[in-house]
């Protein structure tokens, strides 16, 4: 339990390091060139954003550099908890249809995850190979597959099946269905019998989650995440479920690279089912919800 509160907590620090530093350099320039007209910010806003473009990614690098496999420094723990509360306090000054209430709530539940595992002491090694460790792992990646399915068919639908998104919404309906068949055969793979579907999740889930990481960087770099006028296009709608999908795929190659078959499931579970919930807040996500 210690090491699945561990590794939500430190890539969650992962996740929001790239959304604060966009934040803390809109900030910045903001000082020096103001947005006329801008979508109105409270005052605290930008100086608690700005320190937490420092506080967020330093706590990240702090968790792992030197750490174990899958066990983070303490010290990087309590920073990034005290960090994500923080966080958590400034979502709530952001714009409207900007950032919501879930922002709030799971940067306030991974600063939980993140100081229980601080205080939390080292496990005793015990192998993945527990039935119900597998079964949750199944689980969550047969539910993340039905929702993901039942995204894709909705959203084909409402477009009747024509246009140039068909294809992403046929490819998210395999996608769902790929979840769902890992999770049905989850105690198969999770205690690491299936050594070759754990090395293929590796590279895939690496080269996936780059892409996605930089697809999603360039949208933050190129629009304002904190200050823009009402009829910009918004970085957080487009930006932020790329980046948790990229982020999640990159937790799920870590975690099939450590030889962890149940953090790379769950990884991969939280990646769609995380991803979705952020897809559902945009414009165009909403008919799909």
């Amino acid at each position: 339990m210690r090491d699945w509160l561990a590794w939500a907590a430190v890539w969650t620090l992962v996740l929001q390091s790239p959304m604060w530093i966009a934040v803390g350099i809109d900030s910045v320039q903001e000082r020096s060139n103001p947005t006329m007209e801008a979508m109105p910010v409270a005052g605290w806003v930008p100086v608690l954003a700005t320190v937490l473009a420092v506080a967020v990614p330093a706590a990240a690098l702090l968790s792992v550099v030197g750490a174990g496999a899958v066990r983070p420094r303490r010290a990087g723990l309590v920073l990034g908890g005290l960090a994500l509360l923080v966080a958590a306090a400034t979502w709530t000054g952001f714009p409207d249809r900007d950032t919501g209430e879930w922002y709030v709530a799971l940067s306030a539940l991974a600063a939980a995850c993140a100081l229980a595992t601080a205080t939390l002491p080292e496990p005793h090694p015990v192998g993945a190979e527990l039935r119900g460790v597998s079964l949750v792992v199944g689980v969550a990646l047969v539910v993340a597959g039905l929702l993901v399915m039942v995204t894709c068919w909705r959203g084909g639908a409402y477009w009747d099946w024509r246009g140039g998104s068909v294809g992403t919404y046929r490819a998210g309906l395999v996608l769902g269905g790929m979840q769902v068949l890992l999770g049905l055969v989850a105690p198969w793979w999770v205690p690491g019998r299936l050594t070759r579907l754990r090395g293929f999740l590796g590279p895939a889930g690496a080269v996936a989650g780059a892409f996605a990481v930089g697809l999603a960087a360039m949208y933050f770099l190129d629009r304002g995440t904190l200050y823009r006028w009402e009829e910009d296009e918004s970085a957080w709608e487009t930006g932020t479920p790329l980046l948790i999908v990229g982020v999640g795929l990159l937790a799920t190659s870590a975690a099939a690279w450590r030889g962890r078959g149940e953090l790379a499931g769950m990884s991969f579970a939280a990646a769609t089912t995380i991803g979705l919930l952020a897809l559902w807040q945009s414009s165009w996500g909403s008919v799909m919800s």
